[in-house]
């Protein structure tokens, strides 16, 4: 007949199992623990941190395929002078084309900054510097020379058979702010103006588009 183990025997087997279970759990809790360290922080190498928006001007300095080596001019957050390398993808937008990005030019780019440093960008454009804007109230016109007065100074604008002029309009009772076609007949001292075009090193600015600008009534 066979013997049933004894009470003393059934209690050891009994806390051997129980032993057993609870290394069984210890050990899967330590190694989840481990598993997740391992995952890094939020930011580190492995776990991309948040993206950060910029837009400056850089010098080109080289282009290769979707890569271009260049030269911090003006760039949140980066020292001037420094290397930055800008990655473009199928959906960069250029301004006016691609031909803007060549060696030895000056572009202006927006996009997002990686953690290595580098920019990959979603638009870049062609920077002129001596593109900028004028205005102020005319005090002279002598043929195709004008002055205006701005404040405390005086300004040249200079316009070309390729200047092209419009009249601001604002309507009186809504206040609403529409333009007309003009021309350089519709100009005239004290009329208050602002044009845009290429500046010059004689301080004066040639002007590509000429707007006039409506009265305090909006009669004009």
């Amino acid at each position: 007949m066979e013997k049933k183990p004894s009470t003393k025997k059934r209690l050891i087997m009994v806390g051997i199992l129980i032993l057993t279970l609870v290394a069984f759990f210890a050990g899967g809790i330590v190694l989840s623990w481990a598993h997740a360290a391992s995952m890094g922080k939020p930011g580190q190498q492995g776990t991309p941190g948040p993206a950060n928006g910029t837009k400056g001007i850089v010098a080109v300095n080289s282009v290769t395929g979707n890569t271009i080596k260049a030269t911090v001019l003006v760039l949140p957050n980066f020292p001037k002078n420094r290397a930055v390398t800008i990655t473009t993808t199928a959906s960069t937008i250029y301004d006016p084309d691609k031909s803007v990005v060549a060696p030895g030019k000056t572009i202006y780019v927006g996009g997002t900054v990686n953690q290595d440093g580098s920019i990959t960008a979603s638009s870049i454009g062609f920077y002129d510097p001596t593109i900028g804007d004028l205005s102020g109230t005319i005090t002279n016109i002598d043929g195709s020379t004008i002055t205006v007065q701005a404040k405390d100074q005086t300004f040249t604008i200079l316009v070309t058979n390729s200047t092209t002029f419009s009249k601001g309009q604002v309507d009186p009772q809504t206040h609403t702010k529409s333009s007309q076609p003009a021309s350089f007949s519709d100009l005239a001292v004290g009329e208050t103006i602002q044009a845009h075009g290429k500046s010059n090193s004689d301080g004066s600015l040639t002007a590509s588009h000429v707007v006039i600008m409506p009265s305090d009534g909006g009669t004009k």
